[in-house]
């Protein structure tokens, strides 16, 4: 949640690094609260994205470069003819909605099925950008990716982009 809001932060700051509209939506009320309050007060709001940025060494700054970065190559890709996106560990990012690259793309979010629950219900009827969205429900830590995916209907002969973006430091 706390990537999502600093997200959101950055795309309020500088929507030509990142812009992320729904960021705000799929936060719970105590996350999604800071960046109303940001958004109110764009100058406060730019302060306080410099002071995190110090204090945590620019690691905030990072997750909107690194956001872009993979957006970037997520479009790419989609673009030279990928048709799948898998994205293990989709947390509260929204590329099926966001990114118009993904119009002819079937996108797998892979995650737990808590932090999915509450996805689709924050996200609500939107609909997304993307071809389709598949909900892919997994337990990183006692469950194969390759065999979930395998039973959600991904086609391991077709050209796929992976993101894994943000996982690995929680398993």
């Amino acid at each position: 949640m706390w990537v999502a809001t600093l997200r959101g932060l950055a795309s309020l700051d500088d929507p030509a690094i990142i812009d992320d509209p729904f960021a705000v939506d799929l936060l719970p009320l105590r996350y999604a609260g800071i960046l109303r309050v940001a958004e109110a007060t764009p100058r406060a709001s730019r302060l306080v994205l410099r002071g995190i940025a110090r204090a945590s060494r620019n690691f905030a700054r990072h997750m909107a470069f690194r956001t872009r970065a993979i957006d970037d190559v997520v479009m790419r890709e989609a673009e030279a003819g990928t048709e799948q996106l898998v994205l293990l560990g989709a947390g509260f990012d929204a590329r099926a909605w966001r990114l118009s690259a993904l119009g002819s793309s079937r996108v797998f979010e892979v995650d737990h099925p808590d932090t999915q629950r509450a996805k689709r219900e924050a996200m609500g009827q939107r609909k997304p950008i993307a071809r389709e969205v598949v909900w892919v429900s997994i337990d990183f830590t006692k469950e194969a990716p390759d065999a979930v995916l395998a039973r959600a209907g991904h086609d391991a002969s077709r050209k796929t982009t992976f993101v894994w973006e943000g996982v690995t430091m929680y398993l």
